[in-house]
C-alpha cells in the first residue's frame, strides 16, 4: 500500500508498514502522521486516560478508539488490507491539517481506494452509541406474568444483562422478557461492552518520536429499562345467601371464616380470617390474576367451596361471597 502525505509545502511519499508488539504479535497503530519510530527504545504504556497521555482531545480519541476497534480484527475484517485502512483512518482523524491519499505505486498517481470499507467502519461508528428503542422507559407489568418488549432498533443482541431486581429476565434476539413479583419499580440494566479484546486500548508514548496504539475494548454503553408492578386490594364481604345481608341467622356467624388467595400457579399468596364485620381485605397485591377460596366457614354455615377468579387491576375489587346457613339439626 502506498500513500502521499502533504502539509503546507512539505510532501512525502511512503510505502505503508505494519508494526506489531513482539510479546503477543498485536498490531500497533501510529498516532502521529509525521513522526518516525525510534528503534531499540523502551516506551511506557497507558491503558487509562489515554487521550491525556497522548495529548489528544477526547472527541478525537473516542473516534480513534472506535476506528481501531471496528477496523482490523473486527468480525470479518481479517485481511491485511484492513490494517492499512485502519491506520489510514486514524491518521486522517488526528492530522486534519494534512492531506493524505493512496497512490497506485510508490510516488505514483492519486487513487481512490477502500472507500467502501472506510464507509463501513464509519457507519459502525455512527451507530455505535445507538440504544435499544425502549431505553429509559417504564412499563407496567403483571404479577408473575411474562412481559415482553421488542427492540425496534435491532441492536439488543449487542447488549448483555448486567443487573436486575426483577424475578426473572431473559433476552432472545431483539426481545427482552421479564417476570416481576415485587411491587413498585423493577430495574434491568443492559450493557454494550466491547468483546474483541481482553484489554483497554493502550497507548505507548515517545516524547521524541512516534506514539503507538494497541486496540482494546471501548467504554461500555449502558441502557436502563424500568418495569413497574402496580398494586391493588381485594375486599371480601361475607353475605348470608338467603337474606343477602351481613346479618347471620340465628346462632350462626359469618365471622371466623378462613380464606386463601392463590396466584396463577396455584401457590398460596395469603391466608386470612374474617374477624369483624363480615369483611376482610387482601392488600398490596401486584396487578394480575388471583383465585379466592374459602377453606373454613363460620359457625352454622355450609362451606362454599367455589373458587373465584379475580383480576386485580386499576379497578377496586370488592367480592361478595355467599354462604348457606345450615338448616337441619
Amino acid at each position: 500500500e502506498y500513500i502521499v502525505k502533504i502539509k503546507g509545502q512539505t510532501g512525502k511519499y511512503e510505502q505503508m508498514r505494519a508494526f506489531r508488539r513482539k510479546s503477543d504479535n498485536r498490531i500497533a497503530y501510529c498516532l502521529e502522521l509525521w513522526e518516525g519510530i525510534n528503534e531499540n527504545k523502551t516506551l511506557t504504556g497507558y491503558d487509562n486516560e489515554q487521550y491525556n497521555h497522548a495529548n489528544i482531545d477526547y472527541s478525537s480519541w473516542e473516534k480513534v478508539m472506535l476506528i481501531s476497534y471496528y477496523g482490523y480484527g473486527y468480525q470479518n475484517h481479517t485481511e491485511q488490507k484492513w490494517i492499512a485502512i485502519t491506520q489510514f483512518m486514524i491518521w486522517k482523524t488526528l492530522s486534519p491539517d494534512s492531506t493524505l491519499y493512496f497512490t497506485d505505486t510508490l510516488n505514483g498517481k492519486k487513487i481512490n481506494k477502500y472507500e467502501q470499507e472506510m464507509a463501513e467502519i464509519n457507519n459502525l461508528i455512527k451507530n455505535h452509541a445507538t440504544l435499544p428503542s425502549f431505553d429509559n422507559q417504564t412499563f407496567n407489568t403483571r404479577y408473575k406474568e411474562d412481559y415482553q418488549i421488542i427492540d425496534t432498533n435491532n441492536i439488543l443482541d449487542k447488549y448483555d444483562i448486567t443487573s436486575y431486581n426483577t424475578n426473572k429476565v431473559s433476552k432472545v434476539n431483539n426481545t427482552l422478557t421479564v417476570v416481576t413479583t415485587e411491587i413498585g419499580e423493577n430495574i434491568v440494566i443492559l450493557a454494550n461492552s466491547g468483546k474483541n479484546y481482553n484489554n483497554n486500548p493502550t497507548v505507548y508514548i515517545d516524547p521524541n518520536g512516534q506514539d503507538l496504539l494497541i486496540p482494546g475494548n471501548y467504554i461500555p454503553i449502558y441502557s436502563v429499562v424500568r418495569f413497574n408492578l402496580p398494586e391493588g386490594n381485594i375486599t371480601v364481604t361475607k353475605l348470608d345467601k338467603d337474606t343477602n345481608t351481613k346479618l347471620p341467622q340465628g346462632n350462626a356467624s359469618l365471622n371466623n371464616s378462613k380464606f386463601i388467595l392463590m396466584d396463577k400457579d396455584n401457590i398460596i399468596v395469603s391466608t386470612k380470617i374474617i374477624t369483624n364485620n363480615s369483611e376482610l381485605t387482601f392488600e398490596h397485591l401486584g396487578y394480575g390474576t388471583y383465585y379466592l377460596k374459602e377453606i373454613e366457614s363460620g359457625k352454622g354455615y355450609l362451606l362454599n367451596d367455589n373458587v373465584i377468579k379475580i383480576e386485580v387491576n386499576n379497578n377496586y375489587e370488592n367480592i361478595n361471597f355467599y354462604n348457606q346457613v345450615i338448616k337441619e339439626k
